[in-house]
């Protein structure tokens, strides 16, 4: 029986290996279960068993690149060692530079077309914003939820306008966090310390999406 979970494990990891790559090439809306099936060499019925649908597909995809980036980072930068609000500031940073790459742009605006709340869901957007501020543990449950939603909508709403190119990824960072400290009353002069501090440890490193979703991050 656990050699039959080993496999199952060992196909889930292919299918998503194999998705990314391919979303890479033809992009996530031209790529079809037919698609994956014959580049992946495996029976069409394995991709909806182990992912559901398609868009839990990709934002499995979309997950699996975050967490790559992020863990790579943590383990040049010593966050540990940084006070909550500038770490969680720093990983925003680094989170909209990369979408420097334009495939990953697409990536994001095509999934949040069939459903943003599987991309930005309640608690993720709750532990961001409130690593940027205790100030936020003083709502109860239902105004925090109504804030998390719409800092979810923001994040989106920043996505898209990198996708018309109408904001550079930095300035993106620097809206949302801007957008979420304002919001509790942390001072202009403190937001700005905090994203200069950010700044600088993002420019110690290099960190950007390559060819079929792969990552590098490197001292710069």
């Amino acid at each position: 029986m656990s050699g039959t979970y080993k496999v199952g494990d060992n196909t889930k990891a292919a299918i998503l290996k194999g998705s990314r790559k391919l979303f890479y090439k033809k992009g996530y809306k031209n790529t079809t279960y037919n698609d994956l099936s014959s580049n992946l060499n495996i029976n069409r019925a394995l991709i909806p068993y182990h992912f559901n649908n398609k868009t839990a597909l990709g934002v499995s995809v979309y997950n699996d690149i975050i967490t790559t980036v992020m863990n790579a980072v943590d383990e040049l930068i010593d966050t540990d060692g940084l006070s909550e609000d500038l770490s969680a500031a720093f990983h925003m940073m680094i989170y909209y530079r990369l979408f420097n790459n334009r495939h990953f742009v697409d990536l994001i605006c095509d999934l949040a077309n069939e459903n943003s709340d599987m991309l930005f869901d309640k608690a993720q957007e709750g532990n961001i914003i409130n690593k940027l501020s205790e100030a936020y543990s003083s709502y109860n449950g239902n105004e925090f939820d109504v804030i998390c939603k719409c800092m979810a909508a923001i994040r989106l709403s920043l996505i898209k306008a990198l996708k018309e190119e109408s904001c550079s990824p930095d300035k993106a960072a620097i809206h949302y966090i801007n957008y979420a400290l304002r919001y509790v009353g942390v001072s202009q002069s403190d937001i700005d310390d905090l994203i200069d501090s950010a700044m600088q440890l993002c420019d110690l490193i290099n960190c950007e999406i390559r060819q079929g979703f792969s990552v590098s991050v490197s001292y710069r």
